[in-house]
């Protein structure tokens, strides 16, 4: 009976802990003053780059940028929103990635209208096909886009609950262990991609030994749900993003 009742309880605050995010929500620095998110937060806040989905440029001189991807490349736009890098460009999101191209006729109209008009087409996700990668930058290219840079993935680890817990004299020296897979994909898109295209965020990151740290340097919380930057990790993403040198002249 007690082993059973014990099991049932661990059961129980498991479910809680995933549900909550491990009670992360509670955390300051996840506290983005947003109405009835609860432990959709981070959620919440990767989803407000939504505002520039399908943003048609104008014929200013500000620069204009074009990211295209998923939930990643929303993260980025946050990331450069928290430094300040797109306050003199126009912005332009979409969720749409054109690949496996045969032609500029295989890209849907209006985000064909958008790549032509565009300075910098930032594939903000790692959802390129390597396979195709040459041939749909040289398409794009050929349909006016500019400058093209993939921006590669990230990952920080596997599991946030217990991290959520560390006191802080502990989060600054503790690492985590990239996932395999993750850093599978990224040393295959590094293959793939030319260094002039590709942005390595993992190697911004980790410490040599596949490691990263899931606290900046102020202690605050990267990621909510070991993927997605809370708004402190977007912050600091950023200052590493910006200063590589594909993504500097920004």
């Amino acid at each position: 009976m007690g082993c059973g009742l014990g099991a049932l309880t661990l059961s129980i605050v498991g479910l809680v802990l995933h549900y909550t995010s491990g009670f992360l929500h509670r955390r300051a620095e996840l506290n983005l003053g947003l109405v009835a998110a609860g432990q959709r937060l981070n959620a919440a806040y990767n989803e407000r780059p939504m505002q520039f989905t399908n943003v048609a440029f104008t014929t200013t001189a500000k620069l204009k940028v074009l990211v295209l991807g998923n939930s990643m490349a929303r993260d980025f736009i946050n990331a450069g929103l928290e430094r300040g890098v797109f306050a003199n460009c126009e912005l332009s999101y979409s969720t749409q990635v054109p690949v496996g191209l045969r032609s500029a006729d295989d890209v849907p109209v209006g985000l064909r209208r958008r790549v032509a008009a565009c300075d910098w087409l930032i594939f903000g996700s790692p959802s390129v096909r390597v396979s195709t990668w040459a041939s749909d930058a040289r398409i794009l290219k050929e349909m006016g886009a500019k400058r093209i840079v993939v921006i590669g993935p990230k990952n920080f680890g596997w599991n946030m609950n217990a991290v959520g817990l560390l006191p802080p004299d502990a989060r600054l020296g503790f690492r985590v262990p990239v996932l395999p897979e993750v850093l599978a994909l990224n040393k295959h898109l590094r293959q793939a991609i030319p260094d002039t295209e590709f942005v390595d965020v993992i190697a911004l990151l980790d410490d040599s030994a596949g490691r990263v740290s899931v606290f900046t340097p102020e202690g605050m919380l990267i990621s909510q749900d070991r993927v997605h930057l809370t708004k402190a990790g977007a912050e600091y993403l950023g200052s590493l993003l910006f200063a590589h040198p594909l993504l500097a002249p920004l």
